[in-house]
């Protein structure tokens, strides 16, 4: 009896948890090629965040077009293996290469990265701000919001004596 539960539990049971183990670490991955320099490939498994693959160097693109369903992990029984989106990248090139003409244009993963963040967008307008210094708008305007207040102002004082000259020749006119 104990020799059929071992069978069982070493033809059904592994395999089985083996396939559910599987399944829950491909979930929400995707199998990144990266062709090195040293003319090698190698496949990482990375989250994807988005529209973007993160990885240690910087961010990747995902391009819908360029995506392939592949079987992994490679080399293991057929029944066991899971489908998953598999891109081929050039190592630091955010932009994923076509699969049959290994053609792509070239992002730095690391630029990537960089626009990416929350605050580059902020730290962009304060960098353009620290280098034009200040423009001669800016020196103008407290001038030109006194010059407008005086005018105003003016016009206040010319307009109640007006309405108070009208008022006082009204009540000589109705006695």
């Amino acid at each position: 009896m104990i020799g059929i539960l071992v069978i069982l539990l070493m033809f059904v049971g592994f395999p089985t948890a083996l396939f559910f183990y599987m399944q829950q670490r491909v979930a929400g991955k995707m199998l990144c090629w990266f062709l090195e320099d040293d003319i090698s490939a190698r496949p990482e498994l990375r989250p994807i965040e988005g529209d973007f693959i993160i990885s240690e160097e910087g961010g990747y693109d995902v391009e819908a077009e360029k995506v392939r369903l592949v079987r992994y992990p490679l080399g293991w029984p057929r029944i066991l293996q899971q489908i998953v989106p598999a891109s081929l990248y050039r190592r630091g090139n955010a932009i994923p290469l076509n699969w049959v003409t290994l053609e792509a244009r070239s992002v730095s993963a690391r630029e990537l990265a960089a626009v990416l963040d929350e605050n580059w967008l902020r730290n962009l307008v304060k960098g353009a701000r620290e280098g034009m210094g200040i423009s001669k708008f800016e020196k103008i305007l407290p001038m030109l919001t006194l010059a407008t207040i005086g005018i105003c102002l003016l016009l206040l004082f010319v307009m109640f004596t007006r309405i108070g000259g009208i008022t006082e020749a009204l009540k000589v006119i109705k006695p």
